[in-house]
């Protein structure tokens, strides 16, 4: 799996199936356990992905239960006691997904990155890669509070800085791939070495309002 299966079954919610869709392809196809692809990691790779995978999982949960109810605006500050398994759990999403059948088709790419990223993910080097989170703006009618989904691991721009974004839920990742140093004012919200990490809750959007999305929802609808 592209990402650890359980937040497939989290989103579910006692519902048979999630709901799938692309941004390249009209329709909607049905799945237990969100996407994965044969033959991406050997055993022992794969092994040595279930910590960090482990760690994310557990805390994603917990944070889920967290923002219920929080207040517009009010950001969410949460213990995270190992930042380096919490850096690694969001490596190894983008690697896992960049080094995919779904990597190929979208011709993804690490580019001079991909080393530090298998050094930190299977040779236990420590990585000075920033990674830092956020709660989702996004919301759906008839959803109370931001709606939960599940969104792939995409290039992207933050405060001006190259990253990998990918949605988990209500939480929000970024990886920051740029040779530029990350902004002092994301400190806060540093995930890859803080051992309390605020969150920040910026003002709702609809969800049909966020580009990335937009030709998702139409081929959705289509």
């Amino acid at each position: 799996h592209l990402l650890p299966r359980a937040f497939a079954h989290d989103l579910r919610a006692g519902d048979k199936h999630v709901h799938l869709t692309s941004k390249d392809e009209k329709g909607t196809i049905y799945s237990q356990s969100g996407i994965a692809y044969h033959g991406i990691l050997c055993r022992d790779h794969e092994e040595a992905l279930h910590a960090f995978d482990d760690y994310g999982v557990k805390l994603v949960r917990q944070l889920e239960q967290d923002c219920q109810g929080l207040p517009d605006s009010q950001s969410l500050i949460f213990d995270n006691p190992d930042p380096a398994k919490l850096q690694r759990f969001a490596l190894a999403c983008i690697w896992r997904t960049v080094n995919s059948q779904h990597g190929d088709d979208y011709r993804l790419s690490l580019g001079p990155y991909e080393g530090a990223f298998r050094a930190s993910l299977f040779n236990d080097e420590s990585c000075t890669i920033p990674a830092t989170m956020s709660l989702t703006r996004l919301t759906l009618p008839g959803i109370a509070g931001r709606a939960p989904l599940v969104m792939l691991p995409f290039r992207a721009r933050m405060k001006g800085l190259t990253c990998w974004q990918f949605i988990i839920g209500r939480i929000v990742f970024y990886v920051i791939c740029d040779k530029r140093p990350a902004l002092v004012a994301l400190d806060p919200a540093r995930a890859d070495r803080e051992k309390r990490v605020v969150l920040t809750n910026l003002d709702p959007l609809p969800m049909n309002e966020w580009k990335p999305m937009k030709p998702f929802i139409a081929n959705m609808s289509g």
